[in-house]
């Protein structure tokens, strides 16, 4: 019963995370356990880092004294996504942002697969130049929208959600956009620590 900007989002962190118990270099702080015993021994989480940069520092500290990460998809987690596009898209600018804190290490198995994601859309003002005509800039966009098939695939077939499987492309690269220009921003004016969360 979700608007489908918080079905997207939940879709692709299921994607991202996959379906297989495993040892991992990142958990979400929101949808994880901790043993008291590790928090201690890794002091608190800093507090002059937001969004993701937050919870991925902290999972590198405990990661440098020994401690293991499991993801266990059998856990059930109840999160509420920002249900307008407009407040996903600010969150999402706000986590690329941040992201540059960690020195772009990959938190999640899906991770390389955003990076080429963001790649194509690097290459795009390249490409842009290069293809003045309007078939250009279509292939170019289509381009990027061939690359949110996972989401749409697990969209359609597994959660028989076709609403979210048709808009995943568009909406993904729009995202993909606002990503971009969150990491460019976070290179340029490295976080303070005071933006809102």
């Amino acid at each position: 019963g979700e608007p489908w900007p918080a079905r997207f989002a939940g879709y692709e962190v299921e994607i991202k995370m996959g379906l297989e118990p495993r040892i991992v270099p990142h958990v979400t702080s929101a949808a994880a356990l901790y043993r008291w015993t590790a928090l201690a021994a890794a002091g608190p989480f800093r507090e002059d880092l937001m969004n993701a940069s937050l919870d991925s520092e902290m999972n590198a500290r405990l990661l440098r004294l020994g401690w293991r990460l499991r993801y266990a998809p059998g856990a059930i987690a109840w999160h509420r996504y920002k249900p307008t596009f407009g407040a996903y898209l600010r969150r999402v600018y706000a986590y690329a942002r941040y992201r540059t804190a960690t020195g772009g290490r990959c938190l999640y198995p899906a991770d390389r697969w955003v990076a080429a994601r963001l790649g194509w859309l690097a290459f795009l003002p390249v490409a842009a130049f290069l293809s003045s005509s309007a078939w250009g800039w279509g292939a170019i966009l289509l381009g990027g929208a061939v690359l949110h098939v996972p989401v749409v695939l697990r969209s359609g077939r597994f959660y028989k959600d076709y609403a979210v499987a048709l808009a995943a492309p568009f909406a993904g690269v729009v995202r993909d956009t606002v990503s971009l220009a969150g990491l460019l921003a976070g290179w340029i004016a490295p976080p303070d620590g005071k933006i809102g969360h």
